[in-house]
């Protein structure tokens, strides 16, 4: 039996990073005909950890594609080749949520029109009823919320925890990185709140939500939620603020929740790294209309993420976060999992920005052994120790080499005929107990030599 020996090499892949959503578990779909496209993804699964198998390709779309595909072409062009790239690479059923670079449509000319997450949302299957779509009849397995004044929400669940019970009917989450045509972000300025968003990861920031009340509609429409979500907030240990007017210069802004047709991000002040703000109305994320503020100018201000509507939303609350989106985001979940949990109807929704952005969890130190820099003879055995700051959690393992999943324990065994001699890349993810499955990772590269 040809005898194989485990050196450990320093690269700059070695690292620890923490998401209650693995990056392991997404798909980054890239637009391969745009260098905007290309480039952010490429820059994001640097920053992120995102596996290179995890980065499909799509070749059908124009270099800059209209802003409105038909539901034939979504398919087509889309969701049918990602999905077969995706099974190729045995990743099916890994993968938990889309996110797609830049460059893509944003809406589906389904009657009613979706935006392109509610189509991946609903895998693109449409329902068949319109007023689903049109009067947000349609109710999200994900959602978490009360939907009248005086009920109680659930708890919040990582995707990891809600995909175990609702297994096959589980939908599947997708976000934007960036919007980069007419009224929206440039490149470089979604590389800076893509960054920023990274190094909110576990800093627990400290500052304030401002719920915002005006008497138009579109406050109203979530106004009732304010005050029942500002005693889960200081529960949490975070503040916030029902005000009658936006926020002026301040510099603690963890987030803004508001209803109004044309507000100013950049007269608010300082938005803290991983904010989310948005503010219900109507052409949010209609880029071809130059009518309304839109959702990227939160972005632009500073905040980790927003969302508007790509057609008329009749101000309709389901279609747009609760107000618990933040105490999801304050309980450990990343800002895909609070966004989701927060909307009973997230179809013609189009949610921009860090989707793995986590300042709320709680970080795992990761200990390897068994990877020593003196060649080792298969077999080998490599155990991972994990341990948090509150001694109270406790973590499960996983191993992953070369992204396959080998082992799910404190230790892995590598035989002989496991490996072949050349590169590989040891992945170990912690998973946190709880409904929160808070995830940490410590990648390696190391190399295998024959004797």
């Amino acid at each position: 039996m040809r005898k194989l020996v485990l050196m450990a090499i320093l690269t700059i892949l070695a690292r620890a990073d923490l998401l209650a959503l693995g990056p392991h578990e997404v798909a980054l779909i890239v637009n391969s005909n745009s260098a905007t496209s290309l480039k952010l993804a490429r820059e994001y699964a640097l920053t992120r950890g995102i596996p290179h198998g995890n980065i499909v390709p799509v070749d059908g779309l124009d270099e800059d594609p209209q802003l409105t595909i038909s539901a034939d072409n979504f398919t087509a062009k889309i969701w049918k080749p990602v999905n077969t790239t995706l099974k190729e690479r045995n990743l099916e059923e890994r993968i938990l949520v889309w996110v797609y670079s830049s460059c893509f449509p944003t809406t589906v000319s389904t009657q009613p029109a979706m935006s392109i997450t509610g189509m991946t949302f609903l895998r693109a299957a449409p329902p068949k009823d319109p007023n689903e779509i049109e009067k947000a009849l349609y109710a999200s397995r994900l959602f978490a919320d009360p939907v009248r004044p005086g009920a109680r929400g659930y708890r919040s669940r990582s995707f990891e925890n809600l995909k175990s019970i609702h297994r096959g009917d589980m939908p599947l989450p997708a976000f934007l990185l960036a919007y980069t045509g007419t009224r929206g972000n440039t490149a470089e300025e979604a590389l800076a709140y893509l960054k920023r968003g990274a190094a909110a990861d576990f800093t627990a920031p400290t500052g304030t939500v401002y719920f915002v009340r005006s008497e138009g509609v579109r406050s109203k429409a979530r106004e009732w939620q304010f005050s029942g979500t500002a005693h889960e907030l200081r529960n949490s240990g975070l503040s916030s603020i029902i005000t009658s007017a936006p926020p002026q210069d301040r510099n603690d802004i963890l987030g803004v929740m508001m209803g109004a047709p044309q507000v100013e991000p950049g007269q608010m002040g300082r938005f803290l790294a991983g904010s989310f703000a948005d503010h219900l109305t109507s052409f949010g994320a209609m880029f071809q209309s130059g009518d309304q503020t839109k959702c990227t100018e939160w972005l632009r201000a500073g905040a980790t993420g927003s969302a508007g509507t790509v057609v008329e939303p009749l101000s309709a609350w389901p279609k747009f976060p609760h107000a618990r989106i933040f105490v999801h985001y304050a309980a450990g979940c990343t800002l895909i999992e609070s966004f989701y949990q927060s909307v009973r109807s997230p179809l013609q929704i189009l949610p921009v920005g860090d989707p793995l952005c986590n300042p709320w969890a709680p970080r795992p130190a990761i200990t390897l052994t068994g990877l020593a820099d003196e060649p080792i003879e298969l077999p080998a055995t490599l155990s991972a120790e994990v341990s948090y700051q509150n001694p109270l959690h406790l973590a499960d393992t996983e191993w992953y080499v070369d992204d396959k999943l080998l082992g799910k324990d404190a230790s892995l065994t590598l035989e002989p005929g496991d490996l072949t001699a050349g590169k590989h890349t040891l992945r170990i993810v912690a998973l946190k107990t709880g409904t929160v499955r808070s995830q940490g990772y410590l990648l390696r590269e190391f190399t295998v030599t024959g004797k």
